[in-house]
């Protein structure tokens, strides 16, 4: 903005040039997204003006930066970046530019799990107690279910079953087969018992 004035000795014109602000609008819009648990997500957008200011949001709430959350903006760049992704973070986005706004849905899907070592058989001496373990890939939010026989085994004084970040132990006392179910995953092992020495 400012005042253009001609260069002529007998000539007297003045004229004012002003410049108008760019409006502010989304030019690319947020894209529905699909991620594994645990990946990085990248949502992002595309603004008019690299001066605007613009918020983000997950539902009605505002998303501030955090440790797993990261707000970036590159000229008319803007973008979000949720690293590691966990199950809870799934739910629509949005992002506010002045009096425009754009949302897109974020599905997140639980990560595979794959068995690392899987159950073996064992044998004890009775009465004596056993313990079966395996090892998956990593921690799952529902825990394994062990059963013995198609039946689910619950702590008792026969029996306990835990876990230990990635390795969910099981200690029942009776013979049979033990089956471990968890993220799809299933095993099988047997538990065999023989007599203590001495005994016909």
């Amino acid at each position: 903005m400012g005042t253009i004035l001609p260069i002529h000795p007998n000539t007297h014109v003045s004229a004012r040039l002003s410049f108008a602000e760019l409006p502010v609008n989304i030019v690319s819009p947020l894209q529905d997204q699909t991620a594994v648990e645990r990946s990085r997500v990248l949502l992002d957008c595309t603004v008019s003006n690299p001066r605007c200011s613009i918020r983000w949001y997950k539902g009605p709430t505002v998303i501030l930066p955090s440790e797993r959350f990261e707000i970036c903006s590159e000229g008319c760049y803007r973008k979000l970046i949720i690293q590691p992704v966990e199950l809870r973070d799934q739910g629509t986005y949005s992002v506010q530019v002045g009096e425009y706004s754009c949302s897109a849905h974020l599905t997140v899907e639980a990560q595979s799990v794959a068995m690392v070592r899987p159950l073996e058989d064992v044998e004890v001496e009775a009465p004596g107690d056993a313990c079966f373990q395996c090892e998956i890939s990593h921690p799952v939010v529902r825990a394994p279910v062990w059963s013995l026989r198609g039946e689910p085994l619950w702590p008792s004084p026969t029996g306990a079953a835990g876990e230990d970040g990635r390795r969910p132990p099981a200690d029942p006392q009776a013979d049979g087969a033990r089956h471990e179910r968890g993220g799809g995953l299933h095993a099988g092992p047997r538990l065999q018992h023989r007599p203590p020495h001495g005994d016909p």
